[in-house]
């Protein structure tokens, strides 16, 4: 799964699946706090119907 963020909204893409909403005035926060939020909206909305499923994070160098 792909995501991301803005001031503005958030979506998330797998494969051929996609998602995107605009934020609402009471859901705006800091970019950090959207971008975390677009992670765990896009596994709830993409993943919504999978079982057993691993999620494993890409590891970005330092």
């Amino acid at each position: 799964m792909f995501c991301d963020a803005s001031l503005t909204g958030w979506g998330a893409v797998v494969r051929d699946a996609k998602t995107r909403v605009h934020w609402t005035h009471d859901e705006l926060d800091h970019i950090n706090s959207l971008e975390l939020k677009a992670i765990l909206l896009g596994l709830q909305s993409l993943y919504k119907d999978s079982r057993d499923t691993l999620i494993i994070p890409l590891q970005l160098p330092v």
